[in-house]
């Protein structure tokens, strides 16, 4: 048995780097807790923006805990119910099936890598789907407006149908 044999590299060189990241962090940065809430912040008003670019909310709880971290759950604006794909609602919005889910944030996703390069971590909750935003300390709110911005595009091609060329269905 020989499952630890290869633990990775043998070149320990990059921990020596450790005292100068950590002198940068408290010099430049300002310290771990000017960084943590640097990354709070950009993730709260950066989240916010994204959701005012979509026209849609930011996850949240009534004690606020959500928005004490360093993530922003962001509502697409798509509309789900018990309908077929594509179908139109009374309103006439597009209502997608919520066993479509998962198709359209792989088609969202792929499109969103090969076109805009930016991977964008989706899920559907309680009836509609969510994009999870990382406030981090290289982040600056033009950041999240690009991001806002092609998610707003993306999901407007997805109202037109484009997703359904791609998976061969008729649009």
């Amino acid at each position: 048995m020989h499952i630890f044999e290869f633990v990775g590299t043998l070149d320990y060189t990059p921990f020596l780097c450790i005292p100068a990241a950590l002198d940068f962090r408290n010099k430049i940065c300002g310290g771990e807790e000017s960084i943590r809430n640097y990354c709070w912040e950009i993730a709260r008003v950066g989240g916010a923006r994204v959701a005012e670019i979509l026209g849609t909310s930011v996850m949240a709880t009534e004690s606020g805990s959500m928005s004490k971290c360093c993530f922003a759950n962001v509502e697409l604006p798509l509309k789900f119910g018990n309908q077929k794909v594509g179908k139109d609602s009374k309103e006439g919005e597009r209502v997608f099936g919520i066993d479509e889910a998962s198709m359209l944030a792989v088609w969202i996703n792929k499109a969103a890598v090969k076109e805009y390069d930016t991977y964008l971590q989706l899920k559907f909750h309680a009836g509609k789907m969510w994009v999870r935003l990382s406030g981090q300390i290289y982040l600056e709110l033009s950041d999240f407006e690009y991001v806002g911005t092609s998610v707003n595009e993306l999901c407007a091609r997805v109202d037109q149908g484009e997703f359904m060329k791609e998976i061969g269905g008729k649009e």
